[in-house]
């Protein structure tokens, strides 16, 4: 009977016939499929006095083995034995190594499984800690459970491998694992400042703090694993906030490699869009020596905002509006609420908040208005100026907020609409439209408003006249392109009286005038500032195409006329 241990490349194989009786008295001769031992198949390779056969294994290698022995003095043999077979593998195993935790608390310990596949017997198991280092486990740092299996209480990088035979034969390293030793101080992340919500454009604060920890000097882990850039930090703080800084963060400290404390507990940072606050005003309408409260409310209103105050106030110049703080508030109110004291005319006001430093402003409220007036009706129309040819809609409507119906219009206190409509349409304001405006429904008129609107901003137009250029430039054009036509037809008489028969032609004084005038960039330049200076344009094309025509027409009769003189030569000849 044949054994075996099979195996890998570059593996040692061996290959045994186990003896009889007289052990001295055999010997032993080996068959086998390999085509590694082509040379020796079927012709009984023979080892006198061994019954071992040692064999450098390679990916040729694999096979049947067979073997029988022989009475050295030739009076009998036994049988072949079973075929065994070798199968080769032409990559090197890599040793798999597994742990029960990567984390254990102080005084707690890790269990260690390495193991090769696939599976197959005889390996020993070799053990490492630390990064690249060839120096096996000390075996007072592991307790040696099984082979293949140990038990260790310290923090490191760890990883195995497997071997068998003699010589040795290695598996590759496994991939290491990093076995982390939990330490009892706690990690506790905070955000500064403490407000349930960031908006885009602030800026805050996370901090990781140790509790218990100030005589060690620590190192940081953060989730998201952006912050980890080294050297980490126990804070970072974020100017200029965006969506993208929105997540879950975590730290932990490290006092070593291998050694650190527990996650901290997550804190959620929720980054939104730069706030609009909500701005009421009541009464909506005014009386005599009614006061006017102003509300203003922003998300998270318990977040640390101070609040300003505005009035639009119209500015001449321009036809527009500014924003100018109320008396009294220049660096904001911590109240949520404001009150105008006098107010007796139509006005619109607004609000924004701040907080934090540097300080962070919201955007400002949509503007609210108050309105003016002993009467019961009241004009409804734009506050602000409007545009040249935006549209507007005026509307008229009495102090239940009600609008109301068959109503008349007036501009300037000429009436401009009296149906049943509600609303004045404008669909395309002008500069003519600008003016007071006032409504009247069932007898009772409202207060007049003024409705500004602002002209829409145009290119400077050249002060010289362009009519006059394009007119101008078109007389010269006309008389150049007359000039050019007659003398072509006086130079076409002379020539056709005086040039001899077979002379080359002539190219007159007003040929080279007319190709040089209109192969001159200036000529075009002319021709195309015309064109986009007036609607003379039209004429003025068909002007030049009549004479490219004509022009082309003179040089077919030229060719013609020296074709004739021509033929006229030959029949001479």
């Amino acid at each position: 009977m044949c054994r075996s241990d099979v195996l890998h490349d570059s593996d040692a194989v061996r290959t045994e016939a186990p003896a009889g009786v007289g052990y001295t008295e055999w010997e032993y001769e080996w068959t086998t499929t390999s085509s590694h031992f082509q040379n020796t198949v079927n012709t009984g390779l023979s080892l006198q006095f061994s019954s071992i056969w040692v064999i450098s294994a390679t990916v040729y290698s694999g096979g049947n083995y067979r073997c029988q022995g022989k009475h050295n003095m030739g009076l009998y043999s036994t049988e072949w034995s079973d075929p065994i077979t070798l199968t080769l593998s032409a990559h090197r195993p890599k040793a798999e190594l597994r742990a029960d935790v990567r984390d254990f608390p102080a005084g707690g310990s890790v269990t260690l499984t390495c193991s090769v596949k696939p599976s197959s017997s005889g390996w020993k198991y070799f053990w490492y800690r630390g990064e690249k280092t060839s120096e096996p486990l000390p075996t007072q740092d592991a307790v040696f459970l099984s082979d293949g299996q140990i038990r260790v209480s310290q923090g490191g990088l760890y990883r195995c491998r497997g071997g068998r035979g003699d010589p040795v034969y290695y598996t590759e390293y496994s991939y290491s694992i990093r076995i982390n030793k939990m330490i009892p101080n706690r990690a506790i992340v905070t955000l500064q400042p403490i407000w349930p919500q960031i908006f885009s454009g602030e800026t805050f604060t996370v901090r990781c703090e140790i509790e218990g920890g100030r005589d060690t000097k620590w190192t940081y882990e953060w989730t998201p694993a952006k912050l980890n850039t080294p050297p980490t930090n126990s804070e970072y703080r974020i100017s200029r906030a965006t969506e993208s800084h929105s997540g879950d963060y975590r730290c932990k400290g490290r006092r070593d490699s291998y050694s650190s404390t527990r996650w901290s507990d997550v804190i959620t940072v929720t980054v939104s869009d730069k706030p609009q606050p909500v701005l009421t005003v009541s009464p909506s309408w005014l009386s005599p020596a009614d006061s006017v409260t102003l509300n203003c409310s922003v998300k998270d209103p318990s977040a640390g905002w101070t609040f300003y105050w505005y009035k639009a106030v119209p500015k001449l110049a321009d036809n527009s509006y500014s924003d100018e703080l109320l008396p009294g508030n220049s660096s904001g109110t911590e109240q949520d609420s404001y009150i105008v004291h006098g107010q007796t005319h139509t006005a619109g006001y607004k609000c924004r908040a701040a907080r934090g430093a540097p300080v962070y402003y919201t955007q400002y409220s949509e503007p609210k208005f108050v309105w003016s007036g002993d009467g019961d009706i009241i004009l409804v129309s734009p506050v602000r100026p409007v545009t040249e040819g935006d549209s507007v809609s005026l509307s008229c409507k009495l102090r239940t907020e009600e609008l109301v119906s068959d109503v008349f219009f007036y501009r300037n206190g000429e009436l401009i609409q009296n149906d049943t409509r509600r609303e004045l349409n404008i669909s395309a304001v002008s500069k003519s439209d600008e003016g007071f405006y006032k409504c009247q429904h069932s007898g009772k008129t409202s207060p007049q408003s003024w409705m500004s609107v602002k002209a829409v901003t145009r290119p400077e137009s050249s002060s010289f006249p362009v009519p006059f250029i394009v007119g101008l430039v078109c007389g010269i054009v006309l008389i150049i392109l007359l000039l050019l036509l007659y003398r072509c037809r006086q130079s076409k008489g002379q020539s056709s009286l005086t040039a001899p028969i077979g002379a080359p032609p002539q190219i007159t004084w007003s040929t080279r005038m007319r190709l040089n005038v209109l192969n001159t960039p200036l000529f075009f330049m002319v021709i195309l500032v015309s064109m986009k200076q007036s609607k003379a344009l039209k004429t003025l094309k068909t002007m030049i195409l009549v004479s490219m025509k004509q022009s082309k027409a003179l040089k077919t009769l030229k060719t013609r006329s020296i074709m004739n003189q021509r033929r006229a030569l030959f029949t001479l000849m």
